[in-house]
């Protein structure tokens, strides 16, 4: 099924349902564990998305990835920033 969202990200660059399909799919790829297209898709995301809640929850996808990629130390970093600069208090107690 993560060809189709990569199809149709491609096919309607413009469809206002684009960033909510792309997330789908990036997280669909770091549960099905493949960390390191996970953590490729996950950085164009934080390129293209602008909401900022949106963008930290993808930063703990980043931690993840970071993880199946066994990079301790990128993980934690990520972590840590997110700690301090989170939108909601959720999002930063996770990240602790």
């Amino acid at each position: 099924f993560r060809s189709e969202y990569k199809y149709l990200d491609e096919k309607y660059p413009s469809s206002p349902l684009r960033d909510r399909n792309y997330l789908i799919l990036a997280y669909s790829t770091l549960l099905a564990g493949e960390a390191t297209e996970a953590l490729q898709l996950i950085e164009q995301a934080l390129k293209r998305i602008t909401d900022p809640e949106e963008k930290d929850y993808l930063k703990i996808g980043l931690a993840q990835a970071y993880v199946g990629l066994k990079k301790a130390k990128e993980a934690k970093e990520t972590l840590r920033e997110l700690e301090r600069s989170a939108q909601s208090e959720k999002l930063k107690v996770e990240a602790a």
